[in-house]
């Protein structure tokens, strides 16, 4: 509009002109045009799903995992959820199953017990007397006296007997010089389960 304003004033200028002189003159309006540049549209590519990947990952009730890397191209496809394992029932305990073997030693060295089924509690067994002579047996052979003799320990023996706490017996004659000698105990064997064990020494 502000370029249209300069233009008709000149005009009507020029008609005023025209007119004192007795002239004719035609009035037009010309309306001043500008071209635009032409408009480019900017092109842009296409979004091709196929050129992406995307990995669906899923895990089912039982801790499994499964899914897979697919173009990321929606709708995405769907996974079969994989089967859980069957569930086992557990086993009930059967303690008549099993054998155990109770061995016991008493205060002497005799072995008594015997094999029953693992159930708890366990049976109990009466504990054999003990004979008459003591795990500890000491000999003495004593030489002829003299009244001028003088003793002397190893004219004499004892022997030494000993029952380790799963009822094997160790020791060993040795002349009656005290303090008589030490003797290693014999380690027990793995296949035993319970051993009690009294061993007792008496001196001469």
């Amino acid at each position: 509009m502000m370029q249209k304003i300069p233009v008709l004033l000149a005009l009507v200028a020029l008609a005023r002109a025209n007119g004192h002189h007795g002239g004719a003159c035609t009035i037009k309006t010309i309306t001043p045009t500008t071209t635009s540049p032409p408009t480019t549209t900017p092109t842009t590519s296409q979004d091709d799903c196929k050129t992406r990947t995307i990995c669906l990952d899923y895990v089912n009730e039982c801790g499994r995992r499964y899914g897979g890397c697919v173009p990321d191209c929606k709708p995405w496809p769907t996974f079969s959820k994989p089967p859980c394992p069957p569930t086992s029932t557990p086993t009930p305990d059967n303690c008549s199953t099993r054998t155990i073997c109770l061995d016991y030693v008493n205060e002497c060295g005799i072995w008594y017990g015997g094999c029953v089924p693992d159930c708890k509690p366990w049976p109990t067994f009466s504990k054999p007397p003990c004979p008459s002579t003591t795990s500890v047996t000491v000999t003495t052979t004593a030489p002829p006296t003299t009244s001028t003799s003088v003793d002397d320990c190893h004219t004499r023996t004892v022997c030494i007997d000993y029952v380790n706490e799963c009822g094997m017996m160790y020791g060993g004659c040795v002349p009656d010089c005290k303090p008589w000698p030490t003797f290693s105990k014999p380690p027990c064997p793995s296949t035993t389960t319970l051993v009690t064990v009294v061993a007792t020494s008496s001196a001469p």
